[in-house]
């Protein structure tokens, strides 16, 4: 509840301010620095490994560059659609501090925080998914890594099953 960790109103705005900046658009930013820079320096090492003059390579780049790209968007539109909310009612709960509350509204309100942070929450899962769901390399690793775990588990040696003959060979031949 935020009326417990931030009575005085200055706070309050500061603290809605600066959670903005620091779970939306300063991640955002970075993801969107750093996913250019890497598209930059993995055009530079492909120009230097890989001539220019292979066409099917370099539209396997050019499609791996798309992809990536769609991935890094993807992933800043998913963050921004998850955090954006939270901080509205960061700045609107600050708004309406001094206005008088019914219970019920109170409610809705204390209601609306957990619902909204907890969508918050869930946006740090969101990389993992938008690999799996955009990235065709990255799923097929994945689906591999699965298909080997279960695998490895359902291969477990298990004592030898006797039949029904053999349990009537072995009580023959006992006695």
């Amino acid at each position: 509840d935020l009326q417990c960790t931030t009575r005085n109103q200055t706070c309050l705005f500061y603290n809605s301010i600066v959670q903005a900046f620091l779970y939306l658009f300063i991640p955002s930013l970075f993801i969107i620095i750093f996913g250019c820079l890497i598209i930059v320096n993995i055009k530079k090492v492909d120009r230097r490994i890989v001539p220019a003059s292979n066409s099917i390579s370099h539209n396997r780049h050019r499609r791996t560059d798309r992809q990536f790209t769609r991935m890094l968007l993807a992933q800043v539109l998913l963050l921004t659609i998850f955090r954006l909310p939270i901080n509205i009612r960061r700045v609107q709960s600050f708004i309406t501090a001094s206005m008088s509350k019914t219970e019920t509204q109170l409610t809705i309100e204390a209601f609306l925080d957990q619902l909204l942070t907890l969508l918050a929450y869930i946006s740090v899962t969101l990389p993992f998914y938008v690999f799996v769901l955009s990235g065709t390399i990255f799923r097929q690793i994945l689906i591999s890594s699965i298909r080997q775990i279960f695998h490895l588990v359902s291969w477990s040696p298990s004592p030898p099953q006797q039949t029904q003959r053999q349990l009537i060979n072995i009580r023959y031949t006992s006695t």
